[in-house]
C-alpha cells in the first residue's frame, strides 16, 4: 500500500490512508510526468499537478524533482488558497 505524504501549510502533516480514487490519481500523475517527459513536452524543470478527486481545493504534484524522476514518494499535496479580495477586507 502507498501512502503520500502531505504538505501542511499551517499544522502537522495529516497521516491517512489515500482512498481508491486518490491512488489512481496519483498513479495518473506519476504516469503523465513520465510520459510527458519521454515526449519532450516538459523539461527537467516542467511540472504537472492534479486536483485530488476527493478534495478540489487541493492538488497533487511531484516536489523538488525532475518529471522524469518523478515517485510515490516525491509526491506531496498542496492546499490551495483563494486570493482575498479588496471589497472583502
Amino acid at each position: 500500500m502507498m501512502y503520500f505524504p502531505l504538505l501542511a501549510l499551517l499544522g502537522s502533516a495529516v497521516a491517512a490512508a489515500p482512498s481508491p480514487n486518490l491512488k489512481q490519481a496519483a498513479t495518473d500523475l506519476l504516469d503523465a510526468n513520465h510520459i510527458l517527459h519521454f515526449l519532450d513536452v516538459v523539461d527537467a524543470f516542467g511540472h504537472i499537478s492534479v486536483r485530488n478527486p476527493d478534495n478540489s481545493s487541493q492538488f497533487i504534484m511531484s516536489f523538488a524533482v525532475a518529471p522524469a524522476l518523478a515517485t510515490s514518494q516525491s509526491l506531496v499535496t498542496y492546499v490551495y488558497l483563494q486570493s482575498i479580495s479588496k471589497s472583502s477586507r
